[in-house]
């Protein structure tokens, strides 16, 4: 008797995408990923002809333009025109062609409101008040998180995972394009001069390593029926830029000074996600602590280098 096997269509080769193959792959699905190259997903009809002929159980939202605030400031009219395109096109595309489809889309948590003093949690999604420094891209992610979460609210399973700062293998280091973690490590890797870096160091986020991530989102895929609309994904440490600037210079062990231009570029100064939903309803927790993460993480880029 044939045993069936979850087709899993993860829908770009980025970061997400090329970290999913990897951990998912050691487990009983069947996994496909598509890149540029083999699949242009700003093409409608390819998409649709796609997801026809591959008829996914699972499409994990993975492909898109993604950046720091030095991107956001660069290029907001490809952020917010490619991840509109993308975005709509998969999810229109599998919404016609499947009857039955689990879709994890995976907006930023820029969507939410600009400079809670709390933990956000899942209700507090607002059109208004979104950090300035990376309005289009939010905006573009709005958009998929509402058309994930019209189509749930007609008993669809399209939901939205939303998670905290991820990190890890595979992230892009370009420091001209990378978030935070990447690339403080790249900077502290390859610089022999005092740093100057943008902001203040007072903002404070949360971090995630990407395999703790991917864990919390099997959870979701193995499950029969999820019964939020959309589900944060975050770690229980809170640290400012300033500390994590100081981790990061520890473990890379650069010797130089470090200098904060407080020049304004810090982004919104609390952004932090409560991540009591997925905990309690699928009994998750995080395996991989702050400093854990960032060694392994170094670890990996030098083996890349090498």
């Amino acid at each position: 008797m044939a045993i069936f096997k979850k087709r899993i269509w993860i829908t770009g080769n980025g970061f997400l995408g090329k970290n999913f193959e990897r951990y998912l792959e050691k487990y009983d699905y069947e996994i496909f990923l598509t890149e540029r190259k083999t699949l242009d997903l700003r093409n409608y009809v390819k998409v649709k002809k796609f997801i026809s002929n591959n008829q996914p159980d699972v499409i994990l939202q993975t492909a898109g333009k993604v950046g720091g605030i030095i991107r956001n400031k660069k290029e907001k009219f490809e952020l917010l025109n490619d991840n509109i395109i993308v975005s709509s096109n998969i999810i229109s595309a599998s919404n016609e062609v499947l009857k039955d489809i689990k879709f994890l889309n995976f907006p930023s948590s820029c969507i939410y409101p600009n400079n809670k003093k709390r933990r956000i949690t899942e209700e507090d999604f607002k059109f208004n008040n979104i950090e300035e420094s990376s309005a289009n891209y939010a905006l573009a992610k709005i958009v998929s998180y509402e058309m994930c979460n019209a189509l749930f609210f007609q008993n669809k399973q399209y939901i939205n995972v939303i998670p905290s700062n991820l990190y890890g293998p595979f992230d892009n280091f370009n420091p001209d394009e990378s978030h935070v973690i990447p690339g403080l490590i790249y900077k502290m890797l390859n610089t022999y001069d005092d740093l100057y870096l943008p902001g203040s160091g007072l903002a404070k986020r949360d971090f995630l390593y990407i395999e703790d991530f991917i864990g919390a989102v099997k959870k979701i895929i193995d499950a029969k029926k999820v019964n939020f609309p959309s589900l944060n994904i975050s770690s229980n440490e809170i640290i400012t830029i300033k500390k994590l600037v100081d981790k990061i210079k520890k473990h890379t062990n650069y010797k130089n000074n470090i200098y904060f231009k407080k020049d304004g570029l810090d982004g919104t100064l609390y952004k932090c996600l409560s991540s009591k939903r997925i905990r309690k309803v699928y009994n998750w927790k995080e395996k991989v602590n702050l400093d854990k993460g960032i060694y392994k993480t170094i670890k990996w880029l030098k083996s890349k280098s090498q």
